[in-house]
């Protein structure tokens, strides 16, 4: 997993889901592959820790300041969830990358796509081989609008990191500006799981920056997705526009049927549909979702919302990006979408914290056409605050803002509200009843002053049984 130190600030975030403290053995390599095992970490149970990694680096020599990262550990499947936090020198890009396993992969490919507010922009391609042997990489990349299609073969050696701007190594000087939109397709000749591949789009003038998490195309389990917690409406005095990029990374045509589900501000619900999309092989749409709400007359009255995805073909050969972007281009919301029977429960723990003026947002989406409830509790230092057990439509979110539920003082379940000076904890979330994959949910930590945000979703083993 990539992670930059020298012109980023660059953290890891390490969080222990269960109740026993656990020792994580971490290994950085440089760009080169060149390897340091930096002292190991203890979590405590039901807590989580930031690791400032330019300290590691420290420890390990200025070639150490880009890398990338593995970790050891040995407690239970799913109690560790880690995620990298980069931010600017300047404070207005940040991108964030949660590290995953590379033996759950299942091919050797993997294709993302990228969206930029003007030709302007740039996007970088990382490569990191996870391997002790040398692996051959072919990246491909493809735009609409300039029309674009172009590949690269390149070595990298064990354990090596490269990375690539694709406008001067991929797309060349023809065309003589950089598409917006795009998709990139990467291959490699070793076993699955070998490559790590992510991007990062960003235009630093307007302090738009957009991660690109890539999916292999082989992987999927259904032919649709869902993503908790579409942002709609205003920032400041900027419009939100929500967008998607989609891409066929199949070999036959598909078809895609999108729509918004969201809860209005007077407690309605209600659908608005995307326009059907006919998508042949290798091609790839922007979808101007916000298009689809003014059709319906909602856009100003939308409290909560979501987004879902349905295409015909093979499980995985759609791939997305979906996000709202303020008209400057400067506030980013990235919305993941999930291949909802390929989640392995109906649960979450995230860190929260409250930082200057950030906040942490929690989103719990039912996937579902019938009710379902669910339970969630915060843990702080000194107590827990428990909503009990909660209730959510089909089809709806529920979005959660710490910040506002401290400082309005929102009581919980048994009356207690969280203590006006607390300031980080847990959240812990689990659905209710025997039926599993019914529930998905994400946090979001946004700072507005900053223009910042990232995404962490990270599920437990196993749902919350009556005794736990």
């Amino acid at each position: 997993m990539l992670f930059r130190s020298n012109d980023f600030s660059a953290k890891l975030l390490l969080n222990n889901k269960g109740p026993s403290p656990i020792e994580i053995s971490p290994t950085i390599f440089a760009m080169s592959g060149e390897k340091f095992e930096p002292p190991a970490v203890t979590v405590a149970g039901n807590s989580y820790v930031f690791v400032n990694l330019a300290e590691w680096a420290a420890l390990a020599g200025p070639q150490f300041y880009e890398g990338s990262i593995q970790l050891f550990h040995r407690g239970k499947d799913l109690v560790i969830g880690a995620q990298i936090y980069l931010t600017d020198r300047s404070g207005r890009l940040s991108f964030d990358e949660k590290l995953g396993e590379p033996a759950n992969s299942s091919s050797s490919m993997a294709a993302g796509v990228w969206w930029l507010p003007s030709p302007k922009g740039t996007v970088d391609l990382i490569l990191s081989n996870t391997t002790s042997e040398t692996l051959s990489v072919t990246a491909t990349v493809r735009a609409e609008a300039p029309k674009v299609e172009r590949n690269l073969t390149l070595q990298l050696q064990p354990h090596e990191t490269r990375m690539l701007d694709l406008k001067s190594e991929l797309i060349g000087k023809a065309p003589s500006a950089m598409p917006r939109f795009g998709a990139i397709s990467v291959e490699q000749n070793g076993v699955p799981g070998g490559l790590v591949v992510r991007a990062m789009a960003y235009e630093s003038a307007v302090g738009y920056s957009l991660p690109i998490q890539f999916s292999d195309p082989m992987g999927g389990k259904s032919t649709s997705l869902q993503g908790a917690g579409l942002r709609v409406g205003r920032i400041g005095r900027e419009t939100l526009s929500p967008k998607m990029v989609a891409y066929n990374a199949g070999d036959t045509s598909t078809t895609l049927n999108g729509r918004v589900q969201y809860s209005t501000t007077d407690g309605t619900s209600g659908v608005a549909y995307v326009p059907q999309i006919q998508l042949a092989p290798a091609t790839l749409e922007l979808i101007d979702i916000l298009q689809a709400l003014r059709a319906h007359n909602v856009e100003s009255r939308i409290a909560t919302a979501s987004l879902e995805l349905e295409y015909t073909g093979s499980p995985g050969r759609v791939i997305t990006s979906a996000f709202s972007v303020s008209e400057s281009g400067e506030q980013v919301f990235r919305v993941p979408l999930w291949d909802i029977v390929a989640q392995r429960s109906a649960t979450g723990g995230y860190p929260w914290y409250i930082e200057g003026d950030s906040s942490t947002v929690v989103y719990i989406k039912n996937v579902t056409d019938e009710e379902r409830q669910y339970t969630l509790q915060l843990r702080y230092d000194g107590g827990v605050y428990a909503l009990g057990v909660q209730t959510i439509g089909p089809r709806q979110t529920a979005a959660f803002d710490i910040r506002a539920m401290r400082d309005q003082q929102v009581p919980d379940a048994d009356g207690k509200t969280l203590p006006l000076d607390a300031k980080s904890g847990q959240v812990n979330w689990s659905m209710r009843g025997s039926q599993n994959q019914v529930l998905i949910g994400r946090s979001e930590q946004v700072d507005l002053t900053k223009g910042i945000s990232s995404n962490y979703a990270c599920q437990n083993c196993c749902p919350d049984s009556f005794d736990s």
